[in-house]
């Protein structure tokens, strides 16, 4: 049951749903591609990051020898890193997506991005 609700309401529930509102299907082609691009790369920035952030976690426990103190400070140290990481390019795509819309689909979405601004250009 969560594999086919994880369907509908992940990207190939999307493409399917594109396909089927669209009068063509090469936008829900760029969507997908897109998306994929996407996820790569959050999957190549993330590679390996859970496995470590686990075996720290279990050396830094009572059980491991660690104390509470230490898996404290551990917790904040990642907690900053991944703000620090994550943050500005929220914030990025929050005052100007096009760029990164243009990158990742095409021209044609790019009047798009710029109707979901959340500042209007001054001038």
């Amino acid at each position: 049951m969560n594999v086919l609700v994880d369907y509908f309401l992940g990207r190939y529930g999307d493409v399917l749903f594109l396909t089927k509102l669209l009068p063509e299907s090469a936008s829900a082609g760029l969507y997908d591609a897109g998306a994929g691009i996407v996820q790569a790369a959050a999957l190549a920035a993330t590679a390996g990051f859970g496995g470590v952030t686990f075996a720290l976690f279990s050396g830094f426990s009572p059980q491991g020898g660690g104390s509470i103190e230490r898996m404290r400070d551990f917790y904040l140290v990642l907690v900053r890193v991944l703000s620090t990481v994550t943050i500005p390019i929220f914030v990025l795509l929050l005052i100007d997506p096009a760029p990164l819309v243009q990158l990742l689909f095409s021209e044609r979405f790019v009047q798009a991005a710029q109707s979901c601004r959340c500042w209007p250009d001054s001038g």
